[in-house]
């Protein structure tokens, strides 16, 4: 008996579109958090850089454990 695949692939096609819209997310906050990371100046930059490039690096991984 034939199964039918349409339920599936309309699943698929929405899991696909979840997914690329969380990695899209991740990208953009990632990139937001390393603008700042070079853009922060003044007395207390030295303590904030690393935290924004820290913060950055982690939601990369983040992108990439959902791709």
């Amino acid at each position: 008996m034939p199964v039918s695949k349409k339920p599936v692939v309309k699943v698929s096609d929405k899991l696909k579109d979840l997914l690329n819209k969380a990695i899209a997310r991740e990208l953009q906050v990632s990139i937001q958090y390393m603008w700042q990371h070079l853009q922060v100046m003044g007395v207390k930059a030295v303590s904030v850089q690393d935290k924004f490039k820290s913060t950055a690096i982690t939601e990369m991984k983040h992108a990439e454990k959902i791709a």
